[in-house]
């Protein structure tokens, strides 16, 4: 009963708030989850895990069909995922800007298959700025992100750039599990392929090629063994490796790979052995 007495029906107040700085943030909006939105997060996600870049685009644009501009984080999130899949840089950046433009927060997945994408793509310069900008607004950049960006400037040809990075990566402790021994060995399972390149690169530019001579009397010169897996994983790493070894080092006679030691999932790399060509 009210003060007065009587009885009323329940009431559910309302405040209409006008705002004249914008639209408030996407969390404040979306507090009640919708059904329907998730689903379209949903489906866009599950297409793009299993490959299907067009539908997953598809159903983004359904989704813009149905709630215009409103699209909740997960959306925005599916969609990244579909970018970084597809490679498709333009839209990758179109979605981060709106979503800037919104005051909404991504999660940390989202600027990694965004940095994907940029990978992909071939955009590495958009990759360095993506990750700059995580490093000055957040969310913080973890190995995954430089994975990414160490591989589109490994890609492009970059490998400066590639060394710069992967060199911050290790000054922020994101690569610890790099070095199992000291300097012998390196444990290549969690790299993607093209940042096992920048960091072999790293290794081998730094050191002359007779100290991995296996002949060598020196104990503390031996060959640099590769951990990769003892899986499918690891044996196709090991023809990425070995190919790189060939075409960056053995033509100069520095380094070549052994056999893939598919049992143990390692792989050597030693002094190339120089033949000499005898004088006509």
């Amino acid at each position: 009963s009210s003060p007065d007495g009587e009885r009323h029906p329940a009431t559910t107040t309302t405040t209409t708030t006008t705002s004249t700085t914008g639209p408030p943030p996407m969390s404040a909006r979306h507090r009640v989850p919708d059904r329907r939105m998730s689903l379209y997060a949903r489906g866009i996600n599950a297409s793009a895990r299993a490959g299907w870049s067009e539908k997953a685009f598809e159903l983004l644009g359904r989704a813009r069909e149905e709630f215009g501009g409103d699209l909740d984080v997960s959306v925005y999130g599916a969609a990244l995922t579909a970018c970084g899949k597809a490679g498709d840089v333009d839209t990758a950046v179109e979605l981060l800007e709106e979503v800037r433009a919104k005051g909404a927060k991504l999660p940390k997945f989202a600027y990694n298959a965004a940095l994907a994408a940029c990978a992909h793509g071939g955009a590495w310069e958009q990759a360095l700025s993506l990750l700059a900008t995580m490093q000055q607004d957040g969310p913080e950049p973890n190995n995954v992100s430089f994975n990414w960006t160490i591989s589109a400037c490994e890609l492009a040809g970059e490998h400066d750039k590639a060394a710069a990075l992967f060199e911050a990566a290790l000054s922020l402790d994101l690569y610890a599990q790099l070095w199992v021994a000291a300097g012998d060995t390196v444990d290549l399972r969690a790299f993607p392929p093209n940042v096992c390149r920048t960091a072999l690169r790293r290794i081998l530019d730094g050191r002359d090629p007779s100290y991995y001579d296996k002949d060598n009397d020196d104990a503390e010169k031996k060959p640099l063994t590769c951990l990769l897996g003892a899986n499918q994983y690891g044996s196709d790493l090991s023809k990425t490796i070995t190919a790189f070894i060939d075409n960056e080092y053995a033509n100069a006679a520095s380094f070549r790979c052994t056999a893939f030691d598919a049992t143990n999932g390692k792989l050597s790399i030693v002094a190339a052995e120089v033949t000499e060509t005898p004088a006509p």
